[in-house]
């Protein structure tokens, strides 16, 4: 696994290709991931109460995952109050609103208001077109007292086809999971909230009938750098994708 030295050789090996906003490597694997919210950028919604726009370690663990397995990544590093990735590009500049613990207080803030990226948005979205993946993953972060990870796969589970394929996905991980040594990880399917419904990278591209899951990290296995736990656990359910689609 990787410390964050041999993480920054890592990205240097693989030297990746760079927008405006973000950049991106494509890989031979039929598997893209995508880390929406890696953008940094400090905030204080409340007086006092600071916020990092940045959902941490998603771009280290997209980022390994796709190494391991040799999948496509794209990491956007364009904070979310200028324009989120994972929403309409035809809401950017309407303001959409996003619910953040700022000191332990949940708080609503402004996202998505900066119409100067819609030009950004395009590349990206015609850039998934081009890569063309039969499985595509988002990875998130997410506060969470009980699950180490939580998979989305939309309202009933309609990104992977159903309930039935959704479990048999969490078991693959699992299974996997215990064969690296790792029999504690808690990994829950999303019934209600943080399903991907909302994600509209997993929507548009359901239309366009790839399979797709979100992918919601615990803020304890990824608060300063990525476990390793987690680095084999992101790993893990970039393989379980390939395999599914291979």
């Amino acid at each position: 696994m990787k410390n964050r030295e041999e993480f920054s050789n890592l990205l240097e090996k693989i030297d990746p290709e760079r927008e405006k906003g973000f950049y991106y490597h494509v890989g031979s694997a039929p598997v893209l991931i995508i880390a929406p919210h890696a953008g940094r950028k400090m905030i204080e919604p409340l007086p006092g109460k600071k916020i990092n726009l940045r959902e941490f370690g998603t771009d280290v663990l997209t980022v390994i995952a796709a190494d391991a397995i040799d999948a496509s990544f794209i990491v956007v590093e364009v904070p979310r109050d200028e324009a989120d990735f994972a929403r309409d590009p035809a809401t950017l500049g309407k303001g959409d609103k996003a619910v953040l613990s700022a000191g332990g207080q949940l708080v609503w803030i402004k996202t998505n208001k900066n119409i100067e990226w819609a030009s950004t948005l395009h590349k990206f979205h015609s850039l998934i077109e081009r890569i063309d993946p039969a499985f595509i993953l988002t990875y998130h972060g997410m506060r969470n007292k009980k699950w180490d990870v939580v998979l989305g796969f939309g309202r009933e589970r309609k990104y992977i086809g159903g309930w039935k394929n959704a479990f048999r996905f969490k078991k693959t991980v699992l299974e996997k999971m215990r064969e690296a040594g790792y029999p504690q990880t808690l990994v829950g399917v999303s019934k209600f909230k943080l399903t991907g419904e909302s994600d509209y990278i997993l929507n548009r591209n359901h239309r366009n009938g790839k399979l797709s899951g979100l992918v919601e990290f615990n803020v304890r296995g990824r608060r300063t750098f990525p476990t390793e736990e987690y680095q084999t656990l992101a790993i893990k359910i970039a393989e379980t994708a390939k395999e599914w689609v291979s």
